[in-house]
C-alpha cells in the first residue's frame, strides 16, 4: 500500500500563510470599535484601507462610547478598539496614540471680549455647562481636574452627543468642554477658549484584549490606526 502523505511541516504551512496574506487571501473576520465622533472622520478610510489589503475578510465597525468598547473589548465582542483615556486593566494592552486639548466652547457672537481669554479651572464656577452624561472620559478629565481644587461646576444640561451638545451651544443654552478637534472645522459658529499651562487633555489610546488571539487581521488593523491622522 501507498504510503500517506507527510503532513504539512509548522514551517511550510506558515510560509503558505504569509504568501496567502500577502496575496490578499486572508479570509476571517475582525471586529473594530471607535468612539462616535472618532469612527466619523475614521470609518470610511479605515474599511477602504483594509479591503485594499485583504479583499476576502471582513471587517465590522461599532461606533458606541469609550466607556461601552472598554467592556466589549473584554467581553471578546471587539477585537480591537479606539478609547478615550481608558482605566488601567491588566487585561487590556494600551497604546497612547494621540493627545487631545480640551477647550471650552460657546456660541460665537455671546461673550465675544472673552472668546479669546485664556481661562484657568478657577473660571470655570460662572460658566454654565452642557456636559455628557456619566460615565464619559472627558467629563471624567474635567472631574478630576476640578475635585483636586475643590472647584463646583454649574452643569445645566446634560447630552450624550457632541452634535447635541453644539445644538445646545447654538441655542446659547450653555458652555461644552470638547476636544479642540471637534469644533476646528466649524471655527466661525463657536467661541472657543483655551486653558492655561499646564491646559486639559485626554488621551486617544488603541487597545486589545489580552484574553484574545491577535493574528493577521487584528495586526493590519493595528497599523492602519497608527498610521491615521488622528481628530486634532
Amino acid at each position: 500500500a501507498l504510503d500517506a502523505p507527510a503532513s504539512i511541516s509548522p514551517a511550510l504551512q506558515a510560509a503558505l500563510q504569509a504568501l496567502a496574506d500577502s496575496r490578499g487571501d486572508q479570509r476571517g473576520q475582525v471586529a473594530v470599535g471607535l468612539p462616535s465622533r472618532v469612527a466619523r472622520t475614521l470609518s470610511a478610510s479605515l474599511v477602504a484601507d483594509f479591503h485594499r489589503r485583504f479583499p476576502r475578510a471582513v471587517i465590522t465597525v461599532s461606533e458606541v462610547t469609550s466607556s461601552v468598547l472598554c467592556e466589549w473589548l473584554l467581553l471578546g465582542r471587539v477585537n480591537v478598539a479606539l478609547l478615550l483615556d481608558p482605566p488601567r486593566s491588566g487585561d487590556m494592552e494600551l497604546e497612547l496614540l494621540h493627545t487631545e486639548e480640551l477647550v471650552l466652547v460657546g456660541p460665537s457672537a455671546h461673550r465675544g471680549a472673552r472668546a479669546s481669554k485664556t481661562l484657568s479651572l478657577e473660571d470655570l464656577p460662572s460658566y454654565p455647562l452642557i456636559l455628557p452624561r456619566v460615565p464619559n472620559a472627558t467629563r471624567s478629565v474635567l472631574e478630576a481636574a476640578v475635585g483636586k481644587r475643590g472647584i463646583h461646576l454649574d452643569v445645566v444640561t446634560e447630552a450624550d452627543t457632541v452634535q447635541s451638545i453644539l445644538e445646545l451651544v447654538t441655542a446659547r443654552l450653555g458652555y461644552a468642554l470638547l476636544p479642540h478637534g471637534s469644533v476646528k472645522k466649524d471655527g466661525e459658529k463657536f467661541s472657543v477658549m483655551h486653558f492655561g499651562p499646564p491646559g486639559l487633555h485626554q488621551g486617544i489610546f488603541m487597545a486589545t484584549s489580552k484574553r484574545q488571539r491577535r493574528g493577521v487581521l487584528v495586526g493590519e488593523i493595528e497599523r492602519l490606526l497608527r498610521s491615521f491622522d488622528l481628530p486634532k
